[in-house]
């Protein structure tokens, strides 16, 4: 007697969420958008799938509506300094400039080691035209990652920067020190 294949399993919140972030990387927005949803269908609780949410929204330009989901990320998790550097980058892009560095000051207090809030950091720079703040916050993010160089030549935040020496430079250091970590 044969039995039937076994049923596919269903993909959890956590790896919806992975791929929602991935499309996100390729600028494909309306297709992570669509799978974090799903992802909080499954898990109304996940802190990665709101946050994903609203970076999607943001750029999507959609930043006060992303506002909701960070700060619902931040109910859930409120330790969780990379959300409230999200909610800064989301109350920059609305305007709220003030809001936004009170909550950036939060999110390195919370998580200094964590790479992304300086990322983050870095990106509410690039929006107000300061290369100079933008490549020390870039920097003090990768100082702690270096395999974050990788993403920021197609980070749509820094296009406009993509062609200058400073950030080239920045990439090539720390692409070639995570190289040489990885040996």
């Amino acid at each position: 007697m044969t039995h039937p294949p076994p049923a596919p399993e269903s993909p959890t919140p956590d790896a919806l969420t992975a791929r929602a972030f991935g499309l996100f990387w390729d600028q494909h927005y309306a297709e992570a958008l669509a799978i974090v949803d799903a992802a909080l269908n499954l898990d109304p609780a996940c802190v990665r799938a709101y946050l994903t949410k609203t970076v999607t929204l943001v750029q999507l330009g959609r930043p006060r509506e992303a506002r909701a989901f960070a700060e619902e990320a931040i109910r859930l998790q409120p330790d969780y300094g990379v959300a409230y550097s999200i909610l800064a980058y989301c109350l920059s892009r609305d305007g709220d400039r003030p809001r936004a560095v009170a909550n950036f000051e939060r999110a390195l207090t919370l998580s200094p080691e964590d790479c992304r809030v300086y990322y983050n950091y870095a990106c509410y720079w690039a929006d107000m035209g300061r290369p100079a703040e933008c490549a020390r916050w870039l920097e003090a993010g990768l100082r702690l990652e270096p395999g974050m160089a990788k993403n920021l030549l197609r980070d749509p935040d820094f296009a406009r920067y993509a062609q200058d020496e400073w950030l080239r430079d920045l990439v090539a250091e720390y692409r070639a020190r995570e190289l040489a970590q990885n040996k």
